[in-house]
């Protein structure tokens, strides 16, 4: 429905939580329902690119005409009459690879004309939309959003008991476990499908005894996604510095009250106001790295995933460290 009738919608969750998975079974599926969509084009991003390739790029995918030696406002102009023209559904796969900034006020570095040709494409009235996927939120599509603009920002969560469809296909033994495994990699089906693999592997399909070893496994693709999230994009030094005082706190525990994280962090001279807290852990929160939990007295309590306090705590990397010590 987002996709009908909002020009931009943005798909945000952590590595291997099925966003491109959607945007590719939402585009088979709407191939086939008549009167929708005319034209769909998937363009993936593996590196960042600068907007002056990807923008003529689109332009001969939509079999339109133009001089290479065109500006690129006239490009884009064509490529918003294009936008009108038709009812065009234009997938950008992995726009996180393109914040390559270290500064939080310049997220995409020297890709920076991406956060404008975003919000020209969201604001110009025209028929069709812009789906978005990414591990990190934008700031010009919550922008967008919040001043009721056409945009919607989709957040995806884990699969929850729909994962036991996962771990059957995969044939693991004693059902009545696969909750708590479920439970302790958050319905993430690449890390099901991993961790599964494992158990079939080295203790014969039993969940049971998995579980009994007490230990939290992280495969290399989300070790590799991790390492790309933490090394790139608009970190600020207070929100590494939390990542790492919870993990450490919450070694011996599930979670932290907010209140003692405030209190502690002040004592420590790690921050001056409640305010800069309070915008670190929501960025965080959108980054699907915390948790933000509501206890039965109210008070608000902060949690880490267990692969994410896993690869804080042994920083298989030295990321985080050297960013620190830095």
């Amino acid at each position: 429905e987002s996709i009908l009738d909002t020009q931009c919608v943005l798909l945000l969750g952590q590595a291997g939580i099925g966003k491109t998975s959607l945007a590719a079974q939402l585009v088979e599926r709407l191939k086939y329902e008549p009167q929708t969509l005319d034209i769909f084009i998937w363009r993936p991003f593996y590196s960042p690119t600068s907007l002056r390739e990807l923008v003529p790029e689109l332009l001969e995918l939509l079999d339109i005409s133009h001089s290479k030696e065109e500006d690129l406002i006239g490009q884009i102009n064509q490529l918003i009459e294009a936008l009108r023209e038709h009812r065009i559904l234009l997938v950008l796969d992995g726009v996180d690879r393109l914040l390559n900034g270290k500064d939080p006020q310049y997220p995409y570095g020297e890709c920076g004309d991406y956060a404008w040709f975003i919000r020209t494409l969201s604001t110009e009235a025209h028929r069709s939309c812009i789906l978005l996927t990414s591990r990190e939120p934008l700031p010009e599509v919550a922008w967008l959003n919040e001043t009721g603009q056409s945009a919607r920002i989709i957040r995806l969560e884990g699969l929850g008991k729909d994962a036991k469809n996962i771990l059957r296909v995969q044939g693991l033994a004693d059902p009545n476990e696969w909750g708590t495994l479920i439970q302790i990699y958050r319905g993430n089906p690449l890390s099901l499908k991993m961790v599964a693999s494992r158990i079939n592997s080295f203790f014969n399909g039993r969940v049971s005894r998995f579980l009994q070893c007490k230990t939290t496994w992280m495969g290399e693709p989300l070790k590799q996604a991790l390492d790309t999230q933490f090394r790139i994009g608009p970190w600020s030094n207070l929100e590494r510095r939390l990542m790492q005082y919870l993990a450490d706190d919450l070694q011996e525990s599930e979670q932290a009250a907010f209140s003692q994280v405030y209190q502690s962090l002040k004592e420590k001279g790690m921050i001056q106001s409640m305010t800069e807290l309070m915008e670190a852990i929501e960025i965080l929160c959108s980054r699907s790295l915390l948790e933000r939990n509501q206890s039965d007295d109210s008070e608000v309590m902060l949690s880490l995933q267990p692969v994410i306090k896993k690869y804080v705590l042994t920083d298989p990397s030295g990321i985080i460290q050297d960013t620190l010590a830095a």
